[in-house]
């Protein structure tokens, strides 16, 4: 629904065009206004996983969209890298998931490093994907860390949030939201490692 506000937001500041466009994962509060930025703006590559098993109303329309405009759409396996001006974006997980997982471990996720500064964009992995990413040895820490899955405790567990070893943490979610993101535990996590 917030598609709207996000157009509206990037033509005050006078983008006409958009290099890289991610959609995370094809769950509506991550792509459902991504038709509305797709329709307003040149794009230059759009890297979000492919899903056939997602029949929403929103994924369809992004979809068919996509197909009769003939937007640039991207993939990457994970540790690849894109060179953008002064920042560079690694891919964490590959923009290709496996279809049996579930929708929010198939999130892509980036690392993006700008000067000194490396930010980690988790989607909504949840702890399986966390483990899989300790385990492939690419490097993941980072000084701002966007908590995964909104602060829910289905992800960002101790060892995963100490890997990343973050200065800073935030975590992106609606004030008095439905699911009660973020977990109580989750926020009791950062709070005794001291991340403000």
């Amino acid at each position: 629904s917030a598609g709207d506000d996000v157009v509206r937001t990037l033509k005050e500041l006078n983008i006409e065009e958009i290099d890289i466009l991610i959609g995370t994962h094809p769950h509506e509060d991550h792509m459902g206004g991504m038709k509305k930025v797709l329709e307003n703006f040149d794009i230059e590559c759009f890297y979000f996983p492919r899903r056939s098993d997602v029949t929403t109303k929103y994924y369809i329309d992004i979809l068919e969209f996509v197909v009769e405009n003939k937007v640039p759409c991207g993939s990457a396996d994970a540790a690849d890298v894109i060179q953008f001006g002064e920042a560079t974006i690694q891919f964490i997980t590959s923009t290709e998931p496996k279809e049996e997982k579930d929708i929010n471990n198939c999130s892509i996720v980036i690392r993006v490093s700008f000067g000194d500064i490396d930010f980690f964009l988790g989607g909504d992995i949840e702890k399986e994907v966390e483990e899989e990413i300790l385990a492939s040895g690419l490097e993941i820490e980072s000084e701002v860390y966007k908590a995964s899955h909104h602060g829910s405790d289905t992800s960002n567990t101790r060892e995963f949030v100490e890997t990343v070893n973050p200065d800073y943490v935030y975590i992106s979610c609606g004030l008095y939201n439905k699911h009660d993101h973020p977990c109580q535990s989750v926020i009791e996590l950062f709070e005794e490692l001291k991340l403000p």
